[in-house]
């Protein structure tokens, strides 16, 4: 419907006549219907291109799910295992012995920690993917997954987000870029420097996460 609107309008526009055509050689002038059909236009095809989108990520099977869902908790053995099974039910059989052991209340019916990681996996995939990538493939939504949402989000700028927790470690923090706010809490930072919607980890308090301590003078070189 739109297209045949510009279409429309930019057909009258064509045939509103010049006037002085004949007796002058300036160059043509666009009539305010061209303009605005233009413009209209324009804003569209803007519109499409930077319009939020859900990515439409294929059907997985139910094994290429579960292991999705356990790569960040699983051994290499885990998913050696999962990848011999061929059938729905063997594959939830493995995935109730796997987080059998980490059940933090065996005692009840449920397994508190199955449901909360596989919340976070589906929330995850809906707050952070980038382009293609489903969202626990990311920085953030990994870090989601592992430590859970953030108490605070601090967004200094346009390119940067540093997600809050509680307590650090007993490890006392370098000084560095990062350290001048909140100190002693546990801290994630993620830039990203061409804002195009791609965040990646660049420092953490937590010993093991990415991101080596950044310095002071290095800022520059921290957020590029």
């Amino acid at each position: 419907m739109i297209a045949r609107l510009v279409a429309v309008a930019l057909a009258l526009g064509l045939m509103i006549p010049q006037v002085g055509r004949a007796q002058a050689k300036k160059p043509p002038r666009i009539s305010p219907i061209t303009y605005a059909a233009l413009a209209a236009s324009a804003a569209f095809g803007a519109y499409l291109w930077f319009r939020p989108r859900t990515p439409d990520f294929p059907p997985l099977s139910a094994q290429q799910q579960a292991a999705d869902e356990i790569a960040y908790l699983a051994r290499q053995q885990d998913l050696e295992k999962l990848a011999t099974l061929t059938t729905d039910e063997a594959v939830e059989s493995f995935l109730v012995e796997f987080w059998a052991s980490r059940d933090p209340f065996p005692e009840t019916a449920v397994n508190e920690a199955r449901v909360q990681y596989t919340r976070r996996f589906v929330e995850s995939n809906q707050r952070f993917s980038e382009g293609r990538r489903p969202g626990w493939r990311t920085d953030r939504g990994r870090v989601y997954l592992l430590y859970g949402p953030p108490e605070e989000i601090e967004r200094p700028d346009v390119q940067t987000e540093i997600w809050l927790y509680g307590p650090t470690a007993t490890v006392p923090e370098p000084d560095n870029l990062y350290s001048r706010t909140n100190p002693g809490r546990t801290k994630f930072v993620f830039t990203d420097p061409t804002e195009f919607g791609y965040w990646r980890q660049v420092y953490s308090t937590v010993p093991g996460e990415i991101g080596e301590p950044v310095s002071p003078d290095a800022e520059t070189e921290a957020l590029r």
